[in-house]
């Protein structure tokens, strides 16, 4: 078990000076044009969450725009190309507007 395993601040939305600097060395890394290929989007007002559930510690609503921008610090918005975004077990029953 490493450190980052019991690291809470895991499990928020916090963006940190040491994410911010393990995202530009990252940076120098990757390619110009990046797929995300597991991603969620959400409305808490339409979730079903569990008391362990880390969506209420982030935005109300994560949509398109909001997992562009949060995404985007970590790898360069510009390399952001599109993702495939994935159902949530939090959801119900009900669809998740992407807008």
């Amino acid at each position: 078990m490493t450190s980052l395993d019991r690291d809470e601040s895991l499990l928020d939305w916090t963006f940190s000076e040491v994410d911010a600097e393990i995202a530009a060395r990252l940076a120098e890394c990757l390619p110009a044009r990046i797929i995300d290929i597991h991603a969620h989007l959400y409305h808490t007002a339409e979730c079903t969450l569990a008391g362990d559930s880390m969506l209420p510690q982030g935005p109300l609503r994560a949509n398109v725009e909001m997992w562009r921008a949060r995404t985007g610090r970590h790898v360069g918005a510009a390399r952001m190309q599109g993702a495939l975004f994935l159902g949530s077990d939090h959801a119900g029953d009900e669809l998740i507007s992407t807008r």
